[in-house]
């Protein structure tokens, strides 16, 4: 299922991006990460993720850095400052396995949304997304942050701090704990119902060298904590972790389509 969606979602992107292409010369870029992640927030465990890279610019535009930890993302609007698209990320199920017994399973969510960027100057930028659950859970979520970047003909260098926010629906269904649950799992004894706000902080750094006019590799890696009602949770606390750690590798190759 989850191949799938993302399958069907690269393709929709690629369609999009060939739609644009057709009015003047834009340069493609297409790649590949592999990135070591918690299944989901809260986990005491990661997995091995494979995630597609996507981008289109105008030919006569400067190439812009783009975070490993941004959502898969369609830049359909651009101005000298912002940048303006649709974004959408995924997340691992949470089974109901072992320590999580007696508590819910929430299945693969989907998350579509809008992103926006803003870049007062070419070594900074913010970076915000808005999303809505689909499928896993219907709660909004959000994501942003700072990246501060260094550029050279063959380096690019960048860091900088992270910030995520959830709604009470996306809260309790990823940190909440009814009295059902509670009952039926032998970790966990009490009901916690989580309100909206500040999910996380966190920070994450990122080096891509330029291998040739065509080909880039990378490597990044961050980590994020838990704060407010998400740490406070009974299944960060007692089955999950509330610090965790990301990372990965991934390459690109970009090339021009003339029209």
């Amino acid at each position: 299922m989850r191949k799938s969606v993302l399958a069907l979602t690269a393709l929709a992107l690629a369609s999009g991006f060939a739609a644009r292409a057709q009015a003047e010369d834009w340069v493609v870029t297409v790649g590949a990460r592999v990135r070591v992640t918690p299944a989901y927030e809260g986990a005491n465990g990661v997995i091995l993720v494979p995630i597609p890279v996507l981008g289109l610019r105008r030919a006569d535009e400067p190439e812009r850095y783009t975070a490993p930890d941004d959502g898969l993302k369609l830049p359909l609007l651009r101005t000298g400052v912002f940048t303006f698209g649709p974004v959408v990320r995924a997340a691992g199920k949470r089974d109901a396995e072992g320590v999580r017994v007696g508590l819910r399973e929430v299945d693969l969510a989907i998350e579509p949304g809008a992103y926006v960027d803003i870049r007062p100057a070419e070594w900074l930028r913010a970076h915000v997304e808005m999303r809505k659950g689909v499928h896993g859970h219907h709660g909004w979520v959000g994501d942003g942050g700072l990246d501060f970047i260094h550029a050279s003909d063959r380096w690019v260098l960048a860091a900088g701090p992270r910030l995520g926010w959830g709604s009470r629906d996306y809260m309790d269904t990823y940190f909440g704990v009814t009295s059902a649950e509670a009952a039926a799992s032998p970790a966990i004894s009490t009901a916690y119902s989580p309100a909206s706000g500040l999910r996380y902080y966190g920070g994450e750094a990122t080096v891509v060298r330029r291998l040739d006019e065509h080909w880039k590799v990378g490597a990044f890696g961050g980590l994020r904590q838990l704060t407010g009602d998400a740490e406070a949770s009974p299944i960060v606390q007692t089955v999950g972790d509330s610090l965790s750690y990301f990372g990965g590798v991934g390459f690109t190759y970009s090339y021009t389509v003339h029209r």
